[in-house]
């Protein structure tokens, strides 16, 4: 006999096994028309242009960028933003993303919650026709 899950337990299932990452990307790729390749391609592009692709970096001269957006730190700063904008887009706050008093140094997050701030932040933002087509 096949035994068989009960609604609500195979939606939490199937959602469990999506990540926030792929629903961003997602959410990204159907509002630019743009695929997840091209997406990830532009952002690695991106990353290596601000940080050479290095999650850990710091800006030379002790600037407040960080990680591998550059994010800025700093209370009010680029890093705090992006995080605000990521808990909208979500609509709840990951345990991972912690903004502090001196707001947040996205160098201490891993390379895939890095895109999601990055990602997070260039679908919020408000400036008229923001797109990453207008990146490419």
């Amino acid at each position: 006999m096949v035994d068989f899950l009960p609604q609500d337990s195979l939606v939490n299932e199937i959602n469990n096994s999506i990540s926030d990452y792929d629903v961003l990307m997602g959410e990204a790729s159907s509002k630019w028309g743009q695929s997840r390749g091209d997406l990830e391609d532009l952002m690695k592009r991106i990353a290596y242009h601000e940080s050479k692709g290095i999650s850990g970096a710091s800006q030379l001269g002790g600037g407040p960028g960080r990680g591998l957006y550059q994010f800025e730190t700093g209370k009010g700063g680029a890093g705090e933003t992006a995080a605000n904008r990521l808990v909208h887009e979500l609509g709840y706050t990951p345990d991972w993303l912690n903004i502090t008093e001196e707001g947040l140094d996205a160098s201490s997050l891993n390379p895939e919650q890095q895109n999601m701030l990055f990602l997070a932040n260039y679908m919020q933002k408000p400036s008229k026709g923001s797109s990453m087509r207008d990146v490419g």
